[in-house]
């Protein structure tokens, strides 16, 4: 009876962390020298794999080339083999279908002494907030209309451009441009049509300049 009784509660904890497991908003993962052991439903969803199907396979599997492969596994588990250091990273990752996606990585080794025989990691995707930070950012040195650089980054590009040219005794150009009659555009055919014209002009411009000028 005891036994049975002791079965009994083994198995109900065992389902307990089944269930926690399964339903966790994250994915985890429990990996031995580099290859999957054991993973939670969260994490197929997020690479779009079918339920085991990333069971034994190589965590290469979830990087875009062997480079990153091999270089962020060095960091990592050089990382997790100091007294037990828990490794945290965002990287781009990849699905199943190659698609490139945004990754918060937070790893711990079961032994620290030899972090490659067991770590659990867990995987966030957090491609939308890296996009909409990466937006942020554009959108606090460009202009939102053309998508050029508003006169804050040109002022600091003009000074590097000035202060490079000193150096190697060389001259920088600087270009105003005008558009003649744009405030009867405005008001004769409206503000979109005047912004469209904004946008056209500034493509034609960027067209015809090089990579490492500023428009």
């Amino acid at each position: 009876t005891e036994r049975e009784q002791a079965h009994a509660l083994v198995e109900g904890l065992l389902a307990e962390k089944e269930a926690l497991l399964e339903n966790a908003l994250v994915g985890i993962v429990h990996t031995r020298a580099r290859c999957i052991v054991a993973c939670n439903r969260r994490i197929e969803e997020i690479f779009g794999y079918p339920p085991g199907g990333m069971i034994g396979q190589s965590t290469r599997i979830f990087y875009p080339t062997d480079y990153d492969f091999s270089s962020v596994g060095e960091e990592a588990y050089r990382s997790l083999g100091e007294s037990g250091k828990q490794f945290s990273v965002t990287l781009q990752m990849q699905r199943v279908d190659g698609t490139p996606i945004w990754c918060e990585l937070s790893g711990r080794a079961l032994d620290a002494e030899n972090p490659v025989s067991g770590a659990i990691w867990v995987i966030s995707d957090v491609t939308e907030r890296h996009l909409a930070e990466e937006r942020a950012r554009f959108l606090a040195y460009h202009d939102v209309l053309t998508g050029l650089p508003h006169p804050q980054l040109f002022q600091a590009r003009l000074q590097q451009a000035v202060a490079f040219a000193t150096r190697a005794g060389t001259k920088v150009a600087l270009l105003l441009i005008d558009i003649d009659r744009f405030k009867a555009v405005n008001d004769v055919l409206g503000h979109e049509v005047g912004d469209r014209l904004l946008v056209e002009v500034a493509r034609r411009i960027e067209q015809n300049t090089r990579a490492t000028d500023t428009v």
